[in-house]
């Protein structure tokens, strides 16, 4: 086997770090800075999770991949790669998902959001969509349906051939309830009874008059980067299933780099969240400012030395 660095490699090694890096500075800021007043690190931890090991369990089995061109790997390993990959994204739209719904229920009943989604409930509702996404991959997994490795995008995927119907069902019925919730609870910010609420919220709560609105938004931001990302892979799709127009098959690159825009979802976040949040840049600088004083003491002690 000749090992080629082209590219795909390139572009996958970058996507692997931004994954790695992002995702593990988002846990810093959500839980050794005291930054973040107004979003639920809970289900923000869960959704970085996800992100995270996707960079670490999926992404670089596929780098390495591309650089030899094949599936160096058994058969076995690849068809467990494809459904984790699965249960990661299962857990990250769930995630994503609850996140909203805290949001939605801090701004329309803000005197109750502490009661309703108390840290030990959103601790359960984090255990349960683990659990869930789990259960309901595992017995695909352990079924007749194996992992397909695809050349053109280096990635595991799960060949539904075999039960087409049964993985469209699924698949609707895993997706449709989280995708209606994520829509509801974001088109709500473009309501009166939204912007009323918001007037409230900022009367009464004014040590943290702007930080749950501009997570708000932030949070329907990246429901148009998910849909943004998703969208163009899952038209090409159909119109390469269906022979819409006439469709036979689109190029190789369009096909992994439309995949692969797919995977960046895992670290968009992050720069989504600095560039709407306040909470978020003020986590940032202060990791910043901790690092540097880190950094200064290591220096003054080696002089020292």
């Amino acid at each position: 086997m000749e090992v080629a660095f082209q590219y795909d490699s390139f572009f996958i090694l970058l996507i692997m770090f931004l994954i790695w890096f992002f995702n593990i500075l988002m846990l810093v800021i959500a839980w050794k800075t005291c930054a973040l007043k107004s979003i639920n690190r809970y289900f923000l931890t869960s959704m970085t999770v996800a992100d995270l090991l996707i960079g670490i369990f999926i992404v670089p089995f596929s780098f390495w991949t591309s650089l030899f061109s094949e599936w160096v790997f058994n058969d076995k390993f690849c068809h467990v790669e494809a459904y984790l990959n699965a249960i990661l994204w299962i857990v990250s739209l769930y995630s994503y998902m609850c996140l909203c719904i805290d949001h939605f229920v801090g701004i329309r009943k803000p005197q109750r959001h502490e009661a309703e989604l108390s840290p030990l409930r959103c601790f359960c509702w984090v255990t349960l969509i683990w659990i869930s996404a789990l259960c309901f991959c595992c017995p695909l997994m352990f079924g007749e349906n194996r992992g397909r490795y695809e050349d053109n995008t280096h990635l595991c995927v799960i060949d539904w051939s075999s039960q087409r119907a049964y993985f469209i069902t699924s698949g609707v019925v895993i997706t449709v309830p989280a995708l209606v919730v994520i829509t509801f609870t974001n088109l709500y910010i473009f309501t009166d009874d939204y912007k009323n609420r918001k007037e409230v919220y900022e009367k009464f709560f004014t040590w943290n008059r702007g930080g749950r609105p501009e997570n708000y938004f932030a949070a329907f931001v990246i429901g148009l980067v998910y849909l943004f990302s998703w969208l163009p892979w899952c038209i090409v799709e159909l119109f390469d299933h269906f022979k819409i127009l006439g469709y036979d098959k689109y190029p190789q690159q369009m096909d992994f780099f439309l995949l692969w825009l797919v995977v960046s979802n895992s670290f968009f976040k992050l720069p989504v969240f600095l560039l709407c949040s306040q909470e978020f840049r003020d986590g940032l600088k202060y990791v910043w400012y901790n690092v540097k004083m880190a950094c200064r003491s290591s220096i003054e002690i080696t002089t020292a030395i």
